[in-house]
């Protein structure tokens, strides 16, 4: 009985640990943005140029391109996108997986 609550627990912390570092899911003070200062990132081969992709939508970010059959969000939590973003006209689907 302790072993799973002492799981429960632990999956119960690691779930909103992971949900604090999703966009919008915690409160972005509207003055944020006047107050953070950006760099222009430098996106990599496979990755896109967010406009506004960062934390609060302060700042720009790269993203890693996702392809068909690709999870793009957060099965568990059902939250997202995490640093990914579906390329090629494909869309993030119920199934967390980008498709048409």
């Amino acid at each position: 009985m302790i072993k799973i609550f002492f799981f429960l627990l632990v999956l119960t912390t690691c779930s909103i640990l992971v949900s604090l570092g999703q966009q919008n899911l915690f409160a972005c003070p509207p003055s944020l943005c006047k107050l953070t200062s950006c760099s222009a990132p430098i996106c990599f081969k496979d990755e896109i140029l967010v406009p506004k992709g960062g934390i609060c939508g302060c700042c720009d970010d790269c993203y890693t391109k996702l392809y068909a059959g690709q999870t793009c969000r957060y099965p568990f939590l059902g939250v997202g996108p995490f640093k990914g973003i579906c390329v090629g006209g494909l869309i993030c689907g119920n199934n967390n997986k980008c498709g048409n």
